[in-house]
């Protein structure tokens, strides 16, 4: 059962035994107490049981779609009625009954209730109250909510305060008071813990949800390889560890020879698959805390940590070999001095990538301070 659901049947339960109490004590015992034939009494206890089954459903529907709907303001109207007119049906004088007029009058009230039930079952909304519907579309009503469980867990003390006024200190119905009160405290018990499970719940997923939205937000959509603005993170930090550790720490700039030739052969998707599956072959001939990033368009830059320009180098050798559909690529590759930027570190990897192009392409440039190696 959904755990949505489970709270509304909760506190329809705690709101229900709460006003079980109120009719068992001055209804139902009534009945059965008092001189009567067993039949009698059944049937008086019987009005006031169905009573309670029905407010039972009305606290459901009510928690769950609110008085959204005509239908629904008729049925509760004619079942808020019932109840009152039962309950003070209980403290009217025997001799009250016995009158022509007010018995009248008791007929006309209880004749109402049934024509109010009868105008909602025939409304035309009567029957999407039992609709499904999402927990989010339904109106939270928490004024009619609140109150009516604050009312049910009262329902107890409140009627313990007033037997022990009633009866000099004395408590009558002590024993049903404390099962009743035993029951909602039981239920409130479960409610708090389907709460505490919804909040637990929802921790988890809005966990997930930032660690997707991290995920996204770090990685190329295409790729699945680091976005342009976290490898800025990444080489900046990079560096800075290099220059604490003395690392010798190198960065090499791929780009796919002839991708728009090859986009406006093949089409777009191809074009996509070309660079998803590159990428993912690169990776494979990289280690693991070499960092691999799209950088843009069928560019792609590598930060190779403890690794010189040679060992870079073979590096790229390895990957133009996984380069798919015998696509090739050109290569600038730059050591960093421990002393420039990382602005300018990509810019001299940048240059050597531009003269590896001009040298006819399929090669990588290994470019030093003052000039470019072919390799």
């Amino acid at each position: 059962m959904p755990t949505q659901n489970r709270e509304r049947l909760l506190d329809s339960a705690v709101i229900s035994c709460g006003y079980a109490l109120v009719v068992a004590i001055f209804l139902i015992k009534p009945a059965v107490v008092q001189d009567r034939s067993i039949p009698a009494a059944l049937t008086l206890a019987a009005y006031p049981m169905a009573d309670l089954f029905i407010f039972a459903l009305l606290i459901s529907l009510l928690l769950s779609g609110g008085l959204g709907t005509q239908a629904m303001r008729l049925l509760a109207l004619a079942q808020l009625a019932l109840l009152v007119f039962d309950l003070a049906y209980a403290f009217i004088p025997a001799f009250l009954l016995q009158d022509s007029l007010f018995s009248g009058i008791t007929n006309a009230a209880s004749l109402a209730v049934y024509g109010l039930l009868g105008a909602a079952a025939l409304h035309p909304g009567f029957t999407s109250l039992t609709a499904p519907s999402s927990f989010e579309s339904r109106p939270q009503l928490p004024w009619i909510r609140v109150p009516l469980l604050w009312t049910a867990a009262l329902a107890g003390p409140a009627l313990l305060a007033y037997e022990a006024w009633r009866y000099d200190g004395k408590v009558p119905d002590a024993f049903v008071i404390a099962v009743g009160c035993t029951v909602i405290f039981g239920l409130v018990v479960g409610r708090l813990q389907a709460l505490i499970t919804r909040v637990n719940s929802q921790s988890v997923e809005l966990a997930e949800q930032a660690r997707r939205l991290e995920v996204l937000a770090s990685s190329d959509g295409l790729t699945g390889l680091v976005n342009r603005r976290t490898w800025d993170d990444m080489l900046t930090a990079g560096l800075e560890q290099a220059g604490r550790q003395q690392l010798t720490t190198t960065v090499a700039i791929i780009d796919i020879d002839h991708f728009k030739h090859y986009n406006d052969t093949h089409g777009h998707q191809a074009g996509d698959r070309l660079l998803k599956t590159a990428a993912a072959g690169w990776s494979a001939q990289i280690r693991h805390h070499d960092v691999l990033a799209r950088y843009g368009g069928e560019e792609f830059i590598v930060l190779l940590p403890d690794c010189d320009a040679a060992t870079a180098a073979e590096t790229l050798g390895r990957l133009r070999a996984a380069t798919p559909d015998n696509q090739t690529f050109s290569a600038g590759i730059a050591t960093w001095n421990h002393e420039e930027s990382a602005d300018d570190l990509v810019a001299r990897a940048h240059a050597a990538l531009y003269a590896a192009k001009h040298d006819g392409r399929d090669r990588s440039v290994i470019a030093e301070p003052n000039r470019s190696v072919r390799v």
